[in-house]
């Protein structure tokens, strides 16, 4: 059990070391991957200071009349990935599907200029790109930021998560290079948010904090370079 995010990105971040001397960027899956992400950054940069830290938006397509479940996910980019299975069993139709989706649209957009970005525009060709997350529980939002940054073209793509269930993990793979994940769980039941002590939801607040820590790191490298 991790203490926290912080502590779970450290974790993450001495098993990323091998590609520490590689053209980097870290795709960060907000709100609960941002920690998780930040203290990846801060011992990377220390071996790496080129590596690049972005928000990369990604939401659950929540079913109509649970809120707290999704039936796939979607990119700020409009890239869907379903749960097909479960959109049969549920019985929703496109209208539906598209309903929620357009929902989801407008609120991932509302979510880009509360963090204090105009666009999701990335360059990552001859990069190693790693996703990361504070967890995979189904897996179909990671999927989904997958396909989203293939057409890209990165060097490689990495997963990076503190956490996940055997059977994500085997549906995530096959799509990435490698897939980085220290607790791997062959169970029935699973929830993120039991593999850390301290858990709680991120408010955008704390996230634009974080972002603002990372820039003052980026900076201190700009004003050394100039000097």
């Amino acid at each position: 059990m991790y203490q926290d995010r912080i502590q779970a990105g450290e974790v993450l971040a001495d098993l990323l070391k091998p590609y520490s001397g590689e053209k980097l960027v870290l795709l960060v899956i907000p709100n609960g991957g941002v920690p998780v992400g930040f203290a990846i950054f801060k011992k990377l940069h220390e071996e790496n200071p080129n590596v690049e830290f972005k928000l990369i938006i990604v939401r659950k397509i929540q079913i109509p009349y649970n809120t707290e479940a999704g039936f796939g996910a979607l990119t700020i980019d409009g890239t869907i990935i379903l749960n097909e299975p479960l959109v049969a069993r549920l019985g929703l139709n496109k209208e539906q599907i598209q309903k929620q989706a357009s929902k989801v649209l407008e609120d991932m957009k509302l979510r880009l200029k509360m963090y204090g970005i105009e666009a999701q525009k990335f360059e990552l060709k001859d990069k190693v790109a790693i996703l990361i997350d504070d967890g995979i529980a189904s897996g179909f939002t990671m999927i989904a930021a997958i396909k989203s940054i293939q057409k890209y073209h990165p060097k490689k793509i990495i997963v990076a998560v503190p956490t996940a269930p055997l059977s994500s993990v085997e549906r995530v793979e096959p799509l990435v290079d490698e897939i980085v994940c220290p607790d791997i769980q062959s169970t029935f039941s699973f929830a993120v948010a039991n593999a850390y002590k301290n858990w709680y939801d991120l408010d955008v607040e704390e996230v634009r904090t974080i972002l603002q820590k990372i820039n003052a790191i980026k900076q201190e490298k700009e004003v050394f370079d100039e000097y």
